[in-house]
């Protein structure tokens, strides 16, 4: 089961993050060898993407995603970080063996694919900028093969964490 939050960030500070996350490129780490996860397809296809971790921000970034977010979402969660997914990058589908953590994952832009699986069956959402999908990380989850760039901004939080965002 999952949740999506409506306009859980502005256009505004969709775009003030989406360009700062492009501007600090160079930053971001690729998901190779041991950064990589490994989804239902094993090694047969790998996804592809960057990541850049909230401690590793410079200050400027990190103060820019303090500032968009309600407080209790920052307070609350174990890990945040930034994704990119290059033209025909992907997330290899996949679901964690324990439901131990729960997912926020807010699109930076619009266009792009989500697929979550309930009941057995997928979903497809069409990412709007500032949206949000609250997810467990045991439910299957995936980013197909992306048509243009996509930017997630994305937190981590243990399963018993109750997330109201737009409480």
């Amino acid at each position: 089961m999952h949740q999506t939050f409506t306009s859980l960030l502005s256009h505004e500070q969709c775009g003030q993050l989406l360009s700062a996350a492009q501007e600090n490129i160079g930053l971001f780490k690729a998901s190779q060898g041991v950064l990589r996860r490994m989804g239902a397809s094993g090694n047969d296809v790998l996804s592809e993407y960057q990541f850049l971790k909230y401690w590793h921000m410079p200050d400027s970034l990190k103060s820019m995603v303090n500032a968009s977010l309600p407080a209790e979402l920052r307070k609350n969660s174990n890990e945040a970080w930034l994704l990119h997914f290059p033209k025909g990058g992907q997330l290899d589908r996949y679901l964690a063996a324990k439901p131990l953590f729960n997912c926020l994952s807010i699109p930076l832009n619009d266009g792009g694919v989500f697929e979550l699986w309930d009941s057995g069956k997928a979903e497809a959402l069409t990412n709007k900028a500032g949206d949000a999908y609250f997810f467990s990380l045991a439910n299957e989850h995936q980013v197909p093969i992306t048509q243009q760039d996509d930017w997630y901004l994305c937190f981590l939080f243990l399963h018993h964490i109750e997330v109201k965002p737009n409480a």
